[in-house]
């Protein structure tokens, strides 16, 4: 079975698996392997020899579920939380860690447990002691750690730590710790709390993780959102460092997937992943055009290695829907969408191969001020930092972070550690991974001593160092309070603080990309040898037909659609700056690759004619139901085409493909034509005279024909639905298939799923199908 799904998963363009054990299925109990045991070794070792001998590779995780723990943990070692007690007698207060019972979630057999802790070199310690004979002998490529949902706030070691890393001793401040007295001694001595447990985050948990998976030739990949520290940091010190959206994109979501990109980038790794369609609809809901949105705007962010959210392992006797997992997308073999996600893995194959080339092509380097987040007196101790822009709202550097984007500045953030690791060449600034042209200095509350003095170090050395009004006032946390605020104010006086970003990197010859005018636009940029590479998403809700000006000149742009393989030269005019045409439906990308001194020889890139009429092909249609269930409907013919649900209770209740077929002649002699489906639910393959013309999956359903006869074409167009229609059915006629154990099935604000109140889902091909001529 393992063999079957491999290679099922290779068949759809799938370049790899992650391994994560977690709970059984109801009834199925015989068949559970306990995890780390010699038969669960065995058929983890069977699968990644399989994988290998298919070109691909397998990461897991250290641990069984979520969180990392196990049998293992005990008391000295486990997840703990900070507890505070004011005395009756006195009022003074006493404060220890103390070990609690939280335990990994969703665990499978074997696995089950309580939490590590995340900040005890302890605790990880005895992680690697019992994890390294298992999978050191496994053979996967990588590591992998989920996003931190651990509520660990101490650990045993922390108040020495605390004495070590702060310099003076947090038991003399604990009414302030407990948020009483002066508010600035509270939100100090609170910082000063923070800023410790993301340290010990980092260099008591991240960067021993991954020297360890080092040490047993593994790579780490980590999602460092949700953890309470810099999320620069926590992501940079893996190998692959990994983002994620939950629950769908937002108008934010770019500025916070560019927090792991840019890590990636300063850092210099070339890999940077993204957990990919979790809860991006309710289940079943999900389709490839709002999966192709999500990774669209992904890789804008900066994200080029993709890992899709969840592919349960399921046998092929297991009834349908098959075993699932409890969080949406279903993206797995049972699920309708399956039929055609090999159309958009070969399109994010195209696109991965375009943005793993070449080096990132960013500008500006822009300071992060994780000071401002820490320093706040109402955050919780170790308050998660999450994938959701909420927190991003708090920040007096928003709005900056915002205006770079909108404004088609490209930019990476920079944190306080990494600066300390950039140098100058020239004017130029250098870090382990890029070479930037300027750093902006964010408005922001709090700024540390160390960093204001690297700052002034590179503005010696030739860099520049732009400030944005308003500057920092203060320095965070309460040790030598007052020998740092005296070096604060001493090397603030040399700061020049301008209140107008634009001008200020015109003054550098820092141009702005002029995409960013075209409404609906989305880009990223990367550098090679001979030019730059675009990829340009429209995720506005028109249609882009527009000249554009690059910021680099060119002397000739190639154009290629990654969702066809179609490649052509594009339209280009103008002189200094020069300008390539760009026609993009909503929904839709390409990658333009502009070269700096030559002309690609290459035939010209087919436009759509603008004006030119279009051609309906009204039908009869033959509509035959090709695969699916729970029972293939009657096929029938229709001049007009509608869902086809509309057809009553066999129809309605149907998850699958129907082809739709039309003989037609072409309005006039011409073999090249634009066809437009209209209206599709939810992804079409379209075949012209037998032969095979593309895949499509939204959310804008055209093709280019081409071959087409003067008469008596054949157009054949298999319409897959979603599975959203059959699910409601199984709900309404009470079959039980929530047969999983744990947290079984929920919704999408996890409460019990329930889909006999589901409207149905249209489905099939809607139209109007046109011809438009193309030029």
């Amino acid at each position: 079975t393992i063999t079957h799904l491999l290679e099922t998963y290779c068949a759809a363009g799938l370049g790899g698996v992650e391994i994560t054990s977690i709970y059984g299925v109801k009834g199925q109990e015989a068949r559970s392997i306990d995890y780390l045991s010699p038969a669960w070794i065995d058929m983890v070792q069977h699968a990644v020899a399989e994988a290998h001998r298919l070109g691909m590779e397998v990461d897991l995780p250290p641990g069984s579920g979520w969180r990392i723990g196990g049998p293992f943990i005990t008391d000295d070692t486990s997840a703990a939380r900070l507890w505070i007690e004011r005395d009756s007698q006195d009022s003074s207060y006493r404060a220890e860690c103390r070990p609690s019972d939280e335990q990994v979630k969703r665990a499978g057999p074997g696995g089950a447990g309580r939490s590590f802790n995340p900040f005890s070199s302890a605790s990880l310690q005895a992680v690697i002691d019992y994890f390294t004979p298992h999978l050191q002998s496994l053979g996967i490529r990588t590591q992998f750690h989920d996003s931190w949902e651990y509520d660990s706030d101490c650990c045993p070691e922390f108040f020495a730590r605390f004495r070590s890393m702060r310099g003076y001793d947090l038991h003399e401040h604990l009414a302030a710790f407990a948020g009483e007295g002066d508010t600035d001694l509270v939100s100090r001595v609170r910082y000063d709390a923070q800023l410790t447990l993301a340290e010990l985050a980092l260099d008591d948990f991240i960067n021993p993780w991954t020297a360890w998976c080092h040490q047993l030739g593994q790579l780490s990949r980590n999602q460092a959102h949700g953890s309470p520290g810099n999320l620069l940091d926590l992501y940079a010190a893996a190998d692959i460092p990994e983002t994620e959206i939950f629950g769908g994109i937002e108008a934010d979501t770019p500025l916070i997937s560019k927090l792991a990109s840019s890590a990636a980038h300063v850092t210099g790794k070339p890999l940077v992943s993204s957990e990919t369609g979790t809860w991006l609809d309710e289940h079943f809901h999900v389709t490839l055009s709002a999966l192709k949105q999500a990774v669209d705007n992904l890789f804008v962010s900066g994200i080029n290695h993709h890992v899709f959210h969840g592919t349960a392992y399921s046998p092929p006797e297991a009834a349908w829907p098959g075993w699932l997992f409890y969080a949406s997308t279903q993206l797995n073999p049972q699920n309708t969408i399956w039929r055609d996600v090999g159309a958009l893995n070969a399109y994010i194959t195209r696109c991965q191969s375009v943005l793993r080339d070449g080096r990132p092509d960013n500008d500006v380097l822009v300071y992060f001020p994780i000071h401002d987040i820490l320093h706040d007196p109402q955050r919780q101790l170790a308050e998660k930092v999450t994938v959701s822009g909420d927190w991003l709202q708090g920040l007096w550097a928003a709005d900056l972070f915002q205006s770079l984007w909108h404004r088609g500045y490209s930019f990476d953030y920079i944190s306080d550690r990494q600066l300390q690791e950039t140098e100058t060449e020239g004017h130029a600034l250098v870090t382990p991974g890029g070479v930037y042209r300027a750093i902006v200095v964010p408005p922001c509350r709090y700024l540390p001593v160390e960093t204001l003095e690297r700052l002034g170090d590179l503005s010696d050395h030739g860099a520049a160092v732009v400030f944005l009004a308003p500057t920092p006032a203060d320095v965070p946390g309460l040790a030598n309070l007052r020998e740092r605020r005296s070096s604060f104010e001493r090397l603030m006086q040399r700061v020049q603080v301008t209140t107008d970003i634009e001008p200020a990197l015109a003054a550098l010859d820092i141009r702005r990309e002029p995409l960013a005018d075209v409404p609906g636009l989305l880009f990223i940029r990367r550098r090679r040898d001979a030019g730059r590479d675009y990829f340009v998403a429209n995720q506005g809700p028109d249609p882009i037909d527009a000249w554009a000006p690059l910021s680099a000149g060119f002397t000739s742009v190639l154009i290629m659609d990654p969702m066809s393989g179609r490649t052509g030269a594009a339209q280009t005019r103008g002189q200094i700056d020069s300008e390539v045409r760009i026609q993009l439906e909503p929904g839709a990308s390409l990658i333009l690759r502009a070269f700096a001194d030559r002309v690609v020889p290459a035939g010209t890139w087919c436009y759509a004619a603008p004006g030119t009429p279009s051609y309906p092909l009204p039908g009869p249609w033959r509509v035959e139901f090709i695969e699916g269930g729970p029972v293939l409907p009657p096929g029938y013919t229709t001049d007009a085409l509608a869902s086809w649900t509309d057809r009553g209770d066999e129809a309605e209740r149907f998850a699958g493909t129907a082809c739709y077929s039309l003989r037609f002649d072409a309005p006039f002699q011409q073999q090249t034509w634009l066809l437009d489906l209209g209206v599709v639910h939810s992804s079409a393959r379209v075949r012209l005279n037998g032969e095979m013309v593309e895949t499509l999956i939204g959310p804008s359903f055209r093709t280019i024909l081409h071959g087409v006869k003067w008469t008596g074409n054949l157009l054949e167009i298999e319409v897959t639905s979603l599975a959203a229609n059959r699910i409601r059915d199984l709900d309404r006629r009470g079959i039980q298939w929530k047969i999983f154990d744990d947290i079984n099935m929920v919704n999408r604000a996890y409460q019990p799923f329930d889909a006999t109140e589901w409207p149905t889902v249209p489905s099939g091909l809607l139209g109007p199908v046109r011809l438009i001529s193309v030029g």
